[in-house]
């Protein structure tokens, strides 16, 4: 990254074009964030004390310049990167200035700390990490905690309600066993929308047999990161079609 800027963290080692007071600002929040997740994922994620970097880009340009140059499978409609390790080069998180706006660093952040958390997460359906991701994405600091709106987008929820409507609602059955180039095909809007509203339902459902079901799954999964043992002891034990009907029902009263 020509005339870059190297700045360190408590989690990550930034390389920046941006502004310095800018690209300052960026790397405490994403320290903040990262403290924020392993609060909330305690006992129920494997536990990480490393660094890692970050491209922080000042502008559009010249993040395609570098995602074009140096991220396999980048896209250009892509606002925020991300890659595990390889043999030749570390795990990374390029993203670019977007103001004061953190929901594509949060986004692209918390994949990142699932990565991590989670070593066999790659080969697994990307139902729950897509959706906790556009989950926590929308939230944001205030006065030092971390808060997340009540009100659903009211897009994603028109959309698929709408999808409910036409009949091309994506059933959970199916939405569950998408890999990444199915999650990211042709019905990756409707499919990233219905992900954060089974996400946030899952977050705040409290009836039984539901209310923790999420964090036994993510438990079980840090403990023996086996998805298909996870998901049958919990998931697969309520029933999938059980939970997609209290869901749709969630669905269609929320005002």
């Amino acid at each position: 990254m020509p005339g870059a800027q190297i700045l360190s963290g408590r989690h990550y080692v930034v390389e920046s074009d941006a502004d310095p007071a800018d690209t300052r600002a960026m790397l405490d929040h994403l320290d903040r964030f990262h403290d924020h997740l392993a609060r909330v994922f305690d006992g129920i994620a494997t536990p990480w004390n490393g660094q890692e970097v970050v491209r922080y880009c000042r502008d559009r340009a010249s993040f395609l310049a570098y995602g074009r140059a140096h991220c396999p499978g980048f896209s250009e409609g892509w606002y925020g990167y991300q890659a595990d390790a390889t043999a030749t080069a570390p795990a990374e998180l390029v993203l670019m200035h977007l103001g004061t706006n953190r929901s594509v660093l949060q986004h692209e952040a918390f994949h990142r700390f699932m990565a991590r958390a989670y070593p066999g997460i790659r080969a697994w359906p990307r139902w729950f990490d897509e959706g906790l991701a556009d989950w926590i994405a929308r939230g944001r600091f205030v006065d030092e905690r971390f808060t997340l709106p009540e009100r659903v987008d009211p897009r994603d929820l028109t959309r698929v309600r709408d999808a409910l409507s036409a009949g091309t609602f994506v059933p959970l059955e199916r939405l569950m066993k998408l890999d990444n180039a199915g999650w990211n095909g042709d019905g990756q809007v409707l499919q990233y929308a219905e992900g954060y509203l089974f996400a946030t339902w899952l977050k705040r459902v409290d009836d039984a047999p539901y209310r923790g079901l999420l964090r036994d799954f993510l438990l079980r999964l840090a403990r023996d990161q086996d998805y298909d043992k996870a998901f049958a002891a919990t998931i697969g034990t309520v029933g999938v079609n059980r939970i997609q009907q209290e869901w749709i029902a969630w669905l269609r009263a929320l005002r």
